[in-house]
């Protein structure tokens, strides 16, 4: 169709230009021959003119029109009635267009319908002014010029174009069909005969060892075939070389799985369930030693390499995962040697096949776990040791802080009895005696307190008993304990708290003990005539309403000292570090204090810190969280000493009776303990052990009993216990006394039924204090 198409249009267009040419020609050649007959107004002959050029093929017809519109002649002569007929009537949808040409003088080609028919209009305007005007009206013939018009019927044409079309088209049909036969047998005898002989040749060179190439025609598909043969030849030399390297890979590899397998320690096995049938990798038969005897070939010989203390749990587990139990098989066991020495082993191994529930293959690994176990057994001896010895360290602590407090609560208690007056009158040097032996005891049982905090908190052994405090308390408590130190040196001290603070969710003991500790170094390391400031400040986040609570306080302690130098910042914080470690150093100290400061302040969650310039001050600060409770309203003045001291307590009558049993086995703290009773009023009976207390607790019913924990025979704790199992001495008050002052001694002691606890050396105030409160509730 396409190529049908392509001929119609072209023959079409063709014979279209045919016609307008022929057009062209006619009205030309009218144009010619009319002009001398116009002139000379031989209407007849024009007549006769153009009905002969009428008579011309694919001509429908032809006129002559007078510059004015009227029609000079036409080849249909019965068209017009008489000479007074214009073109405009005859041909109303050309007139437009002969106007033009008459009045522009240029030749006019128009493709347009007239009766139904597709034609094609020729208009030639006259090259002179040859005609006469019929209508007194017309334009002037200036203006205006005659016009040949010849009209051609193009219907013709496309009958024409439509035949030709089709016969060039069985043209090509036929002469396309015979170049097609004749291609065929050219393809088939040059290309396509000549392709199967080769196909053939390759189909049977599958199963040959050579390319036998067929006879072929000396063209390309020849050549072809030559190449195919060359292709074919390198294809099996490069099978071949790939087959060597591929073997060669082969055997690095398993070179490298039995070296790796040899290194880890790792085999394989294979147990085909259905035949069980047992692949097992022979390494591990050498290492076990049986490299002389034959593999396993059954599921049961291997099982009896399994040592049989362990072949029940190895088929139990098995049996487990056969039964889709566990995701996997995995069992550590012994497996014996050559010599009978059992050897750790762990099994691994998956079904791979199964039919239904039945498993068909299970494949798995065997690994040495020797060492492993061997290392294991040595973990659990150290971790023993390690034990043993974290318990030997606690029994050490608990026996240095017995051993150094003992003989120091003789040395305080007597110190103390002695200031009160209680063995006679002393004068005033034999007092300053007294005070200077109490002011060094005190230090010493710091110095001791501070290295078992230190050593408690190693071991995780410190525990806090948090509460939530008036911080205002705290800092007022704190700095009247310093107050003293501060007025001998002429210090002035300062305390910065604001109105409203939030309580602290700590040890009140240990932040105490913090924050009197940097006020002490604060007076140490401060001249006289210097200033110490204790500053709190609360620290909120960014973008934190006002009303709500800080969730941290800043407490900081400013002294104008001797400060620090930047390069000794790093080691404060240090244990048994000081900065002038020299012998002729100026200031005091076992480097412990600020270390112990630091530990406590971590323990509560907090930070500590410190800035400080040589010779101007320094600023240590300690962050510790608040608890959400309403803030306290803050004091500006702090206790005097007289305040922070406890007064002694007076005894009632019926307290300075009571009968004291005292259950302690050193000499020295017996007569520290009962010197100062008998002078408070108190009578007292004592037992050296555990035995003696329990019985004399029955015969004697003391009002109270002191009891020492750590005694022979019998220690205290047990002795509690038995006495509290006596209805005789059940409800007795007692106080368990201990130097230990370990984590966790006061909780011991009051849950094997101590009424209160005191750790030596024991304040003789403190002590009569408790003693009175527990009289006064039993009575």
């Amino acid at each position: 169709m396409a190529t049908f198409s392509i001929a119609y249009h072209s023959l079409r267009n063709s014979l279209e230009r045919q016609v307008q040419q022929r057009a062209e020609s006619i009205t030309e050649g009218l144009e010619f021959a009319s002009e001398g007959l116009i002139e000379r107004q031989d209407v007849y002959l024009v007549e006769r003119l153009v009905q002969n050029y009428a008579t011309l093929p694919t001509v429908i017809e032809v006129s002559i029109v007078a510059p004015d519109g009227m029609i000079l002649a036409h080849s249909d002569a019965f068209a017009i009635q008489n000479r007074a007929t214009s073109y405009a009537q005859l041909r109303p949808t050309l007139a437009a267009a002969q106007h033009e040409a008459s009045q522009n003088g240029i030749e006019t080609n128009i493709r347009t319908t007239l009766d139904g028919q597709p034609v094609v209009v020729q208009m030639l305007p006259f090259s002179g002014t040859l005609f006469t005007p019929q209508n007194p009206h017309s334009p002037s013939p200036t203006q205006h010029r005659g016009v040949a018009i010849s009209v051609m019927n193009l219907q013709e044409m496309e009958q024409d174009a439509l035949q030709g079309a089709l016969s060039l088209v069985w043209v090509l049909i036929i002469s396309g069909g015979m170049i097609l036969l004749f291609m065929g047998w050219l393809i088939q005898h040059l290309v396509l005969s000549p392709l199967d002989k080769i196909n053939g040749a390759i189909a049977k060179s599958e199963h040959q060892e050579k390319f036998l190439l067929p006879r072929l025609p000396n063209n390309e598909i020849g050549f072809l075939g030559t190449t195919l043969a060359s292709v074919f030849e390198q294809v099996k030399a490069y099978k071949q070389m790939e087959l060597a390297i591929a073997e060669r890979k082969y055997a690095e590899v398993a070179q490298r799985y039995e070296l790796a397998t040899r290194a880890a320690k790792i085999w394989v096995w294979d147990w085909h369930m259905q035949s069980d049938e047992f692949l097992l990798d022979q390494g591990i038969q050498e290492w076990l030693g049986y490299a002389d005897l034959a593999l396993p070939a059954h599921f049961n010989d291997w099982i009896e390499y399994i040592y049989h203390e362990d072949r029940d749990c190895f088929l139990e587990t098995l049996h487990l995962h056969l039964n889709d139990k566990t995701p996997e098989f995995s069992c550590e066991h012994r497996l014996l040697q050559m010599n009978g020495t059992p050897t750790w082993f762990l099994s691994r191994g998956r079904v791979l096949g199964a039919v239904g529930d039945q498993a068909l293959r299970l494949i798995g690994t065997i690994t040495d776990i020797a060492e492993r176990k061997q290392a294991e057994a040595q973990l659990q001896i150290t971790n023993a040791e390690l034990v043993r010895a974290n318990r030997l360290k606690d029994e050490f602590l608990a026996n240095m802080s017995h051993e150094l407090r003992t003989p120091l609560n003789a040395i305080l208690g007597m110190t103390e009895g002695l200031q009160e007056k209680v063995f006679g009158m002393i004068n005033s040097e034999q007092l300053k005696a007294l005070q200077t032996i109490e002011r060094s005891s005190s230090h010493l049982l710091s110095l001791i307190n501070d290295i078992l905090d230190l050593a408690k908190i190693g071991a995780g052994q410190l525990e806090l008993d948090c509460s939530a405090i008036a911080v205002a308390s705290l800092c007022n408590s704190s700095l009247a304990f310093i107050k003293q130190q501060a007025l001998n040196k002429r210090i002035q001290l300062e305390s910065k708290l604001p109105s409203h603070l939030p309580a602290l969710l700590v040890d009140e003991r240990r932040v105490r003990q913090v924050l009197i500790n940097l006020l002490n170094n604060a007076v140490k390391f401060t001249p006289e005539g210097g200033q110490i400031i204790l500053e709190v400040t609360p620290l909120r986040p960014p973008q934190t309403i006002d009303p709500l609570p800080p969730p941290f306080l800043e407490l900081a302690v400013i002294d104008t000292g001797i400060g620090i130098a930047a390069e000794n910042i790093d080691k404060l914080f240090q244990p048994f570090i000081q900065i002038d470690g020299a012998l002729n150093r100026q200031y005091e100290g076992t480097g412990l204090g600020l270390s112990l400061v630091k530990r406590l302040v971590e323990l509560h969650g907090g930070q500590v810190g410190v800035t400080s310039e040589l010779g101007v001050g320094s600023r240590f600060t300690m962050t510790l969280p608040c608890t959400e409770s309403q803030p306290i309203r803050a004091s500006a003045n702090f206790p005097s000493e007289a305040d922070s001291s406890s007064n002694v307590p007076v005894l009632k009558t019926s307290e300075m009776s009571a009968v004291i049993l005292l259950a302690e086995d050193n000499d020295a703290n017996v007569r520290t303990i009962s010197s100062y009773l008998k002078a408070k009023g108190y009578q007292l009976i004592f037992a050296k052990d555990g035995e003696e207390a329990i019985a004399l607790a029955q015969s004697a019913q003391p009002d109270l009993i002191l009891m020492d924990i750590q005694m022979p025979k019998l220690d205290g704790l047990e002795a509690i216990k038995q006495i509290r199992l006596a209805p005789l001495s059940a409800s007795i008050p007692i106080i368990a006394l201990t130097a230990f002052a370990m984590v966790n001694d006061r909780d011991r002691c009051l849950a094997a039924g101590a009424n209160d606890y005191l750790s030596k050396p024991v304040k003789m105030k403190q002590l009569v204090t408790t003693i009175q409160q527990l009289l006064e509730q039993q009575n």
